[in-house]
């Protein structure tokens, strides 16, 4: 392993095992930590996330303590925010489920910091086929934030994805009632009046 960039592809596939010397001998601590993380040594993990003095090193000691069960602290909004998603999907992508699901089983923490967290599970749900939880999410989000116009595009992805076009059809408009400009949706919205027709 010659370079930085091939290093953190195999860390992002899992072969913790072509990277693992590169970070260590670059002193790439936040890497490192997610090496051992992935590897299941946690408590490594843990260690070097307390080396990285950053947003993503305070998440991923908050991350590693509540797979402990010494979670002391709740994550930032901003954390959540902009990690919480690529490492869920990361964990299940990695078949890391025993991550996944003390994620999910925590999900009303992260709700209780960030608003979006129900939706950002919905999401990853959904990207990874499973569909039906995936749902569940996105119905407990709009309960909450019925005027989130992503919310409402998530919504229509399920239906697309699961064959229901009609209510395909009626969650974008719903999505387009809250911001008529939605780019995204305006876009499903063609789409999906074609494959009515068809």
């Amino acid at each position: 392993m010659n370079n930085y960039k091939e290093a953190v592809a195999c860390l992002l596939s899992g072969k913790t095992d072509c990277c693992f010397d590169f970070f260590k001998e670059h002193a790439d601590y936040l890497e490192l930590a997610y090496c051992y993380l992935l590897q299941e040594k946690i408590h490594d993990a843990k260690t070097f996330f307390e080396k990285v003095d950053n947003p993503r090193g305070l998440w991923g000691k908050r991350l590693s303590k509540l797979f402990l069960d010494e979670y002391d602290e709740a994550p930032t909004y901003f954390e959540i925010r902009n990690f919480f998603e690529i490492d869920l999907n990361m964990f299940i992508d990695l078949g890391l489920y025993e991550y996944a699901n003390s994620m999910l089983k925590n999900i009303d923490l992260f709700y209780s910091v960030n608003g979006e967290s129900y939706k950002l599970v919905a999401r990853v749900l959904l990207n990874n086929g499973y569909y039906e939880p995936a749902k569940i999410y996105i119905e407990k989000s709009k309960s909450k934030f019925y005027n989130d116009p992503e919310l409402h595009y998530i919504d229509m992805q399920f239906y697309e994805k699961t064959g229901d076009y009609d209510s395909a059809l009626k969650a974008v408009e719903n999505c387009l009632s809250v911001i008529p400009t939605y780019y995204p949706a305006k876009q499903s919205r063609e789409r999906l009046l074609k494959l009515k027709k068809v």
